[in-house]
């Protein structure tokens, strides 16, 4: 029985300290320059993050290109030394 009652006060705690937390943002988000500000700084976030997007992008194209390039010297390479295996068996 004693585990029972324990477990019910903790509960009523939990409540109790989830509508403080609830009610102390309810009561920052009512406060209109609290508001403005979060707003500012959540573009300002926005901007932050399409920016590194935007590198990303940037880099991944700048990757791509190099790998591209990088695979068909080796392609060609490959390539060079089949026709030269090649022609040296038909000789």
């Amino acid at each position: 029985m004693k585990d029972a009652n324990n477990k019910g006060g903790k509960s009523v705690l939990g409540a109790a300290v989830l509508g403080a937390v609830v009610g102390a943002a309810s009561v920052a988000l009512a406060h209109k320059p609290t508001r403005k500000m979060l707003k500012q700084k959540l573009a300002e976030a926005m901007d932050r993050g399409d920016e590194a997007m935007d590198k990303a992008g940037q880099k991944v194209e700048q990757i791509k290109k190099t790998t591209r390039k990088a695979a068909a010297r080796e392609l060609k390479k490959a390539q060079e030394k089949l026709d030269n295996g090649a022609s040296r068996s038909r000789i």
